[in-house]
């Protein structure tokens, strides 16, 4: 006969007894979880979009997932910057990140997604004369550096038939389709010529090729500007290339360079010639001087 108290009583124990190793071996587990997680686990990174012209930050925070205690140095180099520090190059970037003996590779992306800065300005053309939609741009800040300027509608390429002032609407974009749009005033007159108002502009815009150390002088300049289509251009092209200007100097040239000179309409106003010497000197030749010969 079994006692029937006695396998009550030893029946609880091993009950308890498995209860608690089952707990202590789940717990046992959650703290191997815990420890291979906090103390074992990969570094993860992140992946970064920067908007281009913004600066590139070393917050190591802004990159990783996962902070743990550790030291880390990031290294940012393989960003296209400028003087700033300032993102100059849209693009895919990687940056590292050292963890001890470890190098963790992740990567940055440089966006542009600001539209243009434009400023337009109110246009006259005469009846009938033909215009493009840049010649309502006074001017266009992007970084990108590039702004294509479209009509809305395209039937207002073909306002100049008729003699009146009209609303334009124009869609600014630059090269990653971010687009500004604005609206500026076309006027047609039967007695006004665009063309006439890009000649009549005899201010100094831009030289080519660049020479910071232009001193302004003009070889030749124009009593209007002219157009690069224009017989004239290359007429004075062949001319001013042709002139030997040894003739001038007693001083042996090494080196000739013609400067040609625009307004802010791309007109071509002169020329200027620049002439390096042996010596290291360098001149402007003059009007006087070129047309003393």
């Amino acid at each position: 006969m079994i006692d029937e108290d006695f396998y009550i009583e030893e029946t609880s124990s091993l009950k308890v007894f498995l209860v608690s190793l089952l707990v202590l071996f789940i717990l046992g587990v959650f703290a191997g979880l815990y420890y291979f997680y906090f103390y074992y686990n990969d570094v993860k990174l992140k992946d970064i979009t920067i908007e281009l012209g913004n600066s590139v930050f070393y917050d190591i925070d802004k990159y990783i997932i996962d902070h743990k205690n550790e030291t880390y140095k990031i290294d940012m180099s393989n960003i296209s910057v400028d003087e700033k520090g300032n993102t100059n190059s849209v693009g895919e970037y990687s940056y590292l990140v050292y963890i001890g003996k470890e190098i963790k590779k992740g990567k940055v992306y440089v966006k542009d997604t600001t539209p243009p800065i434009v400023e337009l300005k109110e246009l006259i053309v005469g009846l009938n004369e033909e215009f493009e939609p840049d010649d309502f741009l006074a001017s266009c800040i992007d970084l990108s550096q590039v702004c294509h300027v479209n009509y809305i509608k395209e039937t207002d390429e073909n306002l100049n038939a008729t003699v009146g002032e009209y609303t334009v609407t124009l869609e600014i974009k630059d090269k990653y389709d971010n687009i500004t749009k604005k609206k500026t005033k076309l006027i047609v007159s039967e007695t006004s010529s665009l063309s006439a108002i890009k000649a009549s502009d005899m201010e100094i815009s831009s030289i080519y090729p660049i020479d910071n150390d232009w001193n302004k002088v003009f070889t030749i300049k124009f009593i209007k500007g002219i157009s690069e289509q224009d017989n004239t251009f290359e007429q004075k092209i062949l001319e001013i290339t042709n002139f030997d200007f040894s003739s001038l100097f007693e001083d042996k040239i090494k080196n000739q360079t013609l400067l040609t000179v625009y307004n802010k309409y791309n007109y071509v106003i002169g020329f200027s010639v620049k002439l390096e010497f042996d010596n290291d000197k360098i001149i402007y030749v003059t009007e006087n001087e070129y047309k003393s010969l």
